[in-house]
C-alpha cells in the first residue's frame, strides 16, 4: 500500500494540491505550501519541494488526505466538504480543481469539520470510516444526502449476506446507480460489483433483483464487464481471480435469463461470445481446469436460444393480432364522435377502440387512414387526462394528492358571473378562494393558456363538466380567476354557482389537437391530398404538375439547365453539398412528394432552406399562377429562423401565428 502523504495545516498557510493519475493508475501529489509567495514543502519540517503517493489511512487529526475514492478529513470522522459549480469547499475554507486551503488555523478547521455539513456552499460532502463517503447539506444550501460507492465500501458488502447486499444495492442513496453510470468505472470495481451482484442473486427478493439487474445490464456496464473479460487472460496483475469472476458472471447470467429474459436476449449473445472467448484462451494459455464453467455457459446459451426463439414467436403472434386489429372495422363512425373527451372516456373501465398505424403496407381506404389517425390523435391528449385522474383517486396520502402526473388539481373552485368575451358567453371562474397561489409567476406559467382542457367535479368523477379556458387576462390571474366556457355536449347544473368543485387542468395542450381533430373530420377522399403515396403507398414519386412542359430551367448558383434533364445537372461540389444532400435536393425540386430525413447536424435545415430559395428565386418558371409557399415548422423559433433565411431572398413573408418575433 503507498504511503500516506501528511498535510499540517498551519495557521495563515494556503496549501495547494494538484492531482496527477500515474501509469500504475495511483494518484501521484505534487503539493505547494506557500506562506505569501515563498514555497514551503507539505511536510512543513522539511522545507524543501517533493512528490508524494498516498491512499487509505491518515496519521492525526491535523492530517487530510485524498484516496481514491474519498477525501477524508478528521481522522476520517464526520469531516465535510461543500460543493458549488464544481467547486470543493471545507468547512470556512474553499479551493477549486487543486484543493486550495483558505487562511485559518488548524483548530478552526478541526472544530469546523467535526459538524456534519457546516461548510458553506449549496451542497456538502461528509465523508467518513463508516459512512461509504456520504453526501450531506451545507449550512446555506439544500443537497440530498447520498453516499458514493467506493472501492472499501464494496469489498465490505462482498462480506455480507445476500439479504444485506441486495437491500444496501436496492437503496437510492446507496450510490450504487451513480457507479453504474460512472465514466470511471475501473476494472477492480467491476470485479467487486460482479461479486456483489452475484451474491444479491441468492436473496429470496425476486421484485429487488429485477429491478437492480435491469438497472445494471444497460450498455455502460455490460461494455465495461465485455472488456474486462476479454483482457483478464492477458492481464497478469488479475489473471489469478478469472475464475472467481466468470463463476460470478455465470450467477449473474442466470438470475438475468430467470428474471429479465428479454434482457437476456439482448444483451448475452455479445457477452457470451466474449466469455467463450476467454475460456478457451484460459485454456490454451494459462492451463487452467475450467470445464465446470464451460458446462455452466453452454447450458446457458442453450437457454439463450430457446428464449430468442420464443420471444420471436411471440413477436409473429403480436404482429398477427396487431395486423388482424389493424382491419377490424371500427364500431362507430369517428366523425359523429365528440371531439371533446366525455365522462365515458375518462371513468370507463373498457379499453378504447385504437387501431395502430399501419407501417408496412397500405391503407384500405382514405376512410380507414382518416379514421386511425382521428382516434389516435384523440387518445393521445385523453389518456394522460384519464391516468392522472385515476392516480389521484387511487392515492392515499392526502398531501399528495396536489402532485399528480400530467394533471394539475385546484380545490374550493367557485363558478361566478356570466360574461360576453371573443363573441363568446364564458363563466368566471374563483380557482384560489384562500389566495394560496400568489408566488407563481403568472406572465411565464403555462397554466391557463387559451384553449387548455378543464374538467369539474363535485362527486368524485361520477358526473363531470368540461370546459377550456377562453380568456387568460394575467390582473384576473393574480386574483385566482378565469373565463372559461363548457364544452359542446357538457351540460351544467341549474345550482352551479351554489356548490364547490374540485377542477382538473390537463398538462396536454388541448388547443391544437380541437383544431386537427376537426379538420380530420371534415376530410373525404375528393380533398384527401398525396393520397396515393400516404395513403395507398405507391413508393414511385411523380414529377410535379407545376412543371406544365419538358424545358422548365432552373439558376442554380449561377448554373443555369433544364431541371428535368438528370444529365444537365451540376456536380454536388457545386453547389456546396454532399453527394447525399444532392441527391435530396435534386429529388426536392424535381419529384411532387418527397420525405427528407437524418439525424441532427445533417443539414436539414438547411437544404430545406436551399430548396426554398431555389424555388423562389425561379419561380417565374414554374409558378405563373403566383401561388403562394406554403412553410410549415414545429415550433416557432424554427419558424422564425426558417422565414429569416429567406428575406434574402423575397420580402412577400406573411407570418401565420403566435409569438412572432
Amino acid at each position: 500500500m503507498p504511503p500516506t502523504l501528511e498535510l499540517f495545516l498551519k495557521e495563515s498557510d494556503r496549501i495547494m494540491i494538484e492531482e496527477e493519475w500515474t501509469q500504475n493508475g495511483t494518484i501521484q501529489h505534487a503539493a505547494e505550501k506557500t506562506r505569501g509567495s515563498n514555497p514551503r514543502s507539505l511536510d512543513n519540517t522539511q522545507g524543501g519541494h517533493r512528490s508524494n503517493l498516498y491512499t487509505g489511512r491518515v496519521l492525526s487529526v491535523d492530517n487530510i488526505y485524498r484516496s481514491r475514492d474519498s477525501l477524508v478529513g478528521n481522522n476520517g470522522r464526520n469531516s465535510s466538504t461543500g460543493r458549488q459549480g464544481g467547486r470543493f469547499q471545507h468547512g470556512d475554507n474553499f479551493g477549486v480543481g487543486p484543493f486550495q486551503q483558505a487562511p485559518g488555523n488548524h483548530q478552526n478547521y478541526r472544530r469546523n469539520h467535526q459538524r456534519r455539513g457546516q461548510g458553506p456552499g449549496d451542497r456538502g460532502y461528509q465523508y467518513g470510516e463508516n459512512s461509504g463517503n456520504q453526501k450531506s447539506r451545507g449550512s446555506s444550501g439544500g443537497g440530498a444526502y447520498k453516499q458514493i460507492l467506493g472501492y472499501k465500501r464494496l469489498e465490505e458488502l462482498t462480506k455480507q449476506n445476500p439479504e444485506e447486499v441486495i437491500t444496501v444495492l436496492a437503496n437510492q442513496n446507496s450510490g450504487f446507480y451513480d457507479l453504474l453510470k460512472s465514466d470511471t468505472l475501473r476494472p477492480d470495481l467491476v470485479i467487486l460489483l460482479v461479486k456483489a451482484l452475484a451474491i444479491s442473486c441468492k436473496a429470496e427478493f425476486n421484485a429487488l433483483k429485477s429491478s437492480i439487474l435491469a438497472s445494471t445490464f444497460q450498455e455502460k456496464f455490460l461494455d465495461r464487464l465485455i472488456t474486462l473479460i476479454g483482457q483478464l487472460p492477458t492481464d497478469d496483475k488479475r489473471k489469478h481471480c478469472f475464475k472467481f469472476v466468470i463463476g460470478d458472471c455465470l450467477i449473474l447470467c442466470k438470475a438475468v435469463m430467470k428474471l429479465l429474459p428479454n434482457n437476456a436476449c439482448d444483451s448475452f449473445p455479445r457477452l457470451f461470445m466474449t466469455m467463450n472467448g476467454a475460456l478457451e484462451g484460459m485454456k490454451l494459455y494459462q492451463k487452467v481446469n475450467l470445464e465446470k464453467e464451460s458446462t455452466h455457459l453452454k447450458e446457458l446459451q442453450e437457454q439463450l436460444i430457446i428464449a430468442i426463439e420464443e420471444r420471436q414467436t411471440r413477436g409473429l403472434i403480436v404482429s398477427k393480432a396487431t395486423e388482424l386489429l389493424q382491419h377490424t372495422p371500427p364500431p362507430d363512425n369517428f366523425r359523429e364522435l365528440s371531439v371533446f373527451p366525455t365522462s365515458k372516456d375518462i371513468m370507463s373501465l373498457e379499453k378504447p377502440f385504437v387501431r395502430p398505424n399501419i407501417v408496412e403496407g397500405a391503407y384500405t381506404s382514405v376512410e380507414h387512414y382518416l379514421d386511425v389517425q382521428f382516434r389516435l390523435m384523440r387518445e393521445d391528449f385523453v389518456k394522460p387526462l384519464r391516468e392522472g385522474i385515476s392516480e389521484y383517486l387511487n392515492m392515499t396520502n392526502l398531501r399528495k394528492k396536489g402532485h399528480v402526473s400530467s394533471i394539475r388539481i385546484y380545490h374550493k373552485v367557485l363558478f361566478q358571473e356570466s360574461m360576453v368575451v371573443r363573441d363568446k358567453i364564458g363563466l368566471m371562474v374563483c380557482f384560489d378562494p384562500d389566495k394560496k397561489m400568489r408566488k407563481i409567476n403568472w406572465e411565464h406559467a403555462k397554466r391557463f393558456l387559451f384553449g387548455s382542457l378543464l374538467c369539474f367535479t363535485q362527486d368524485n368523477f361520477q358526473t363531470v363538466l368540461f370546459a377550456t379556458v377562453v380568456e387568460r387576462d394575467l390582473k384576473g390571474l393574480k386574483e385566482g380567476r378565469i373565463m372559461i366556457e363548457f364544452c359542446e355536449g357538457t351540460h351544467p347544473p341549474n345550482d352551479l354557482r351554489k356548490q364547490e368543485y374540485l377542477m382538473v387542468e390537463s398538462e396536454v395542450y388541448f388547443e391544437p389537437y380541437y383544431h386537427v381533430l376537426k379538420a380530420l373530420q371534415k376530410m373525404d377522399e375528393d380533398i384527401f391530398p398525396m393520397s396515393e403515396y400516404i395513403v395507398e403507398v405507391q413508393p414511385e414519386s411523380y414529377r410535379p404538375k407545376y412543371f406544365t412542359n419538358e424545358n422548365v430551367r432552373y439558376n442554380l448558383d449561377g448554373h443555369v439547365f433544364s431541371v428535368l434533364e438528370e444529365r444537365a445537372w451540376p456536380r454536388a461540389s457545386q453547389l456546396k453539398l454532399d453527394e447525399s444532400q444532392f441527391q435530396a435536393f435534386k429529388s426536392a425540386l424535381t419529384k411532387e412528394f418527397v420525405v427528407i430525413q437524418g439525424p441532427p447536424g445533417t443539414g436539414k435545415t438547411y437544404l430545406g432552406l436551399k430548396v426554398a430559395r431555389a424555388l423562389l428565386r425561379n419561380s417565374n418558371s414554374w409558378n405563373q399562377p403566383k401561388t403562394p409557399v406554403l412553410v410549415v415548422c414545429f415550433t416557432n423559433h424554427a419558424l422564425d429562423q426558417f422565414l429569416e433565411g429567406l428575406i434574402p431572398v423575397t420580402k412577400n413573408l406573411v407570418r401565420v401565428g403566435r409569438q412572432s418575433e
